[in-house]
């Protein structure tokens, strides 16, 4: 902790040291111990980027009556799986059709796996297991709701940016470090702020599909147009050539706009 401390400490004298922040709270924490105030400029993970045509993308999120939600990560208690199990019961007692995939493996499948049981859930809830990145990303793209239930303990989460670009409606944990950088609530998803606001809004996601396939026309739009790896790489080109002229950065929002 004392090194972490002295490493963050220096960046106070350097008045030519700037930070990207790969998460919504970086710029505060060093804000808190005075480095680089007013000199820290949003940034983030990028995963690969797909191209979909979104029309053809939105019909295979389609189904009767079924609403597909996804799930992804390590099964471990930080990441709070526990909570879609719970969702599920909800949903069930609520009449609504639905199914629930969880893809991970972690020290809590097995208390999960007992959840699954004691509360009837095995014929909507499936464990998958491990998988590749581009398994994943077919389940994302058939996928109408993603959950993303990581406490302030996830930094980033570039399972968000890929969920958005497989065009689903996202409902993620507004300590995710990546949240508050990616979702415009209400426009490309939604963000919760304790566990009764998450069953809400995912319940009430659940039974509007309307509702999913606009979020998730929006987060398709968000990760194409504003959040991927070469505008990351345009900008910061920019962004550079512009503080070496003392000047600040272009960019009124998204990536290198002030944090």
């Amino acid at each position: 902790m004392a090194r972490i401390a002295k490493h963050i400490l220096r960046y106070r004298q350097y008045k030519n040291a700037y930070l990207l922040c790969s998460s919504a709270y970086a710029a505060n924490d060093y804000a808190k111990v005075g480095s680089f105030k007013g000199r820290a400029y949003k940034w983030g993970y990028f995963p690969p980027l797909k191209k979909y045509d979104v029309d053809s993308l939105m019909n295979s999120k389609r189904r009767d009556g079924t609403v597909k939600l996804l799930w992804v990560g390590r099964l471990i208690d930080w990441k709070h799986p526990e909570l879609s199990i719970m969702l599920a019961e909800r949903l069930m007692k609520a009449n609504i059709a639905f199914e629930l995939d969880l893809i991970g493996v972690g020290d809590m499948s097995g208390e999960l796996k007992k959840m699954v049981d004691a509360l009837n859930l095995n014929d909507c809830v499936h464990f998958l297991g491990s998988m590749g990145p581009d398994d994943v990303r077919a389940h994302m793209e058939r996928a109408n709701i993603f959950l993303h239930t990581s406490d302030h303990n996830e930094g980033w989460g570039a399972v968000l940016n890929e969920a958005m670009n497989s065009g689903c409606a996202v409902l993620a944990n507004i300590e995710i470090g990546a949240a508050p950088f990616l979702i415009e609530e209400q426009i490309n998803g939604l963000v919760y702020r304790n566990e009764q606001e998450f069953y809400e809004l995912a319940e009430m996601l659940s039974g509007n599909p309307g509702l999913c396939e606009k979020y998730g026309r929006e987060a398709y739009k968000t990760i194409t147009e504003k959040w991927n790896a070469n505008i990351a790489a345009d900008r910061l080109i920019k962004l550079i050539d512009c503080l070496q002229k003392g000047e600040n950065t272009p960019f009124a929002d998204g990536i290198c706009s002030k944090a």
